[in-house]
């Protein structure tokens, strides 16, 4: 899902997306996210594991 939310912004208003990759605070919110994401991953995929 957020790969495809990035798609679409990207698609319909690139600078809105484009922004935080110039931007200091936007770059340290995506590398947040994506340890969240992948922190979400994990512990889902330990879950499934555990059944």
């Amino acid at each position: 899902m957020p790969i495809s939310m990035a798609g679409y912004f990207l698609a319909v208003n690139p600078s809105y997306l484009l922004h935080m990759w110039d931007d200091e605070s936007g770059k340290i919110m995506l590398s947040v996210a994506f340890a969240l994401q992948v922190t979400g991953c994990v512990v889902l995929w330990r879950m499934l594991r555990s059944i």
